[in-house]
């Protein structure tokens, strides 16, 4: 399996070493840049991550491993203005297309709605065209301007053929 570090100069780091007789190799991928960096070896169990983690060092001073900005994929931007929807109208009902199949399974729809009119109570009417910031092709977070506060959201798609929402979660901010 990867190993999930935060590194000090890198960042975020996954990364997995291993060998066989006849080679060795080292994987090294960095997500806040998108960058993945591959080194094998053809010497049994041959140390291959030094070179690996010295090429990243390299180009993290080089200034090559700037975070990279991610665009809405077209499911997150659709689940997402579906999400502004249902929010607005304080049930699931009208938007079920865009949930998946287990998104009810931590909260029922009643409850959904009682949610909702607790966060309208205590946040206001919101806005909620405001845009999302994805965090990977299914996946964003997002604020909403209220009349008396503002609601942080995250927002989580299943991989499915067709990605619906698997997760949304709400919370109330200070204006």
């Amino acid at each position: 399996g990867m190993i999930a570090a935060q590194d000090c100069d890198l960042g975020l780091a996954l990364f997995h070493g291993g060998g066989y007789p006849g080679y060795g190799s080292h994987v090294l991928l960095l997500p806040e840049s998108g960058i993945g960096i591959f080194a094998f070896t053809n010497r049994t169990y041959g140390p291959a991550s030094g070179p690996v983690w010295d090429a990243a060092l390299t180009l993290q001073k080089a200034g090559a491993l700037a975070a990279r900005s991610l665009a809405a994929s077209p499911a997150l931007t659709d689940a997402y203005k579906a999400a502004g929807r249902l929010y607005s109208a304080g049930t699931i009902e009208q938007e079920r297309r865009f949930l998946a199949m287990n998104f009810e399974m931590d909260r029922t729809a009643e409850n959904w709605s009682a949610e909702i009119a607790r966060l309208t109570t205590e946040a206001g009417a919101c806005a909620t065209d405001a845009a999302i910031k994805p965090t990977g092709a299914l996946s964003g977070t997002f604020s909403w301007r209220c009349a008396t506060g503002r609601i942080q959201g995250q927002i989580l798609l299943a991989p499915t053929a067709t990605p619906q929402i698997q997760s949304l979660r709400f919370s109330v901010a200070a204006p």
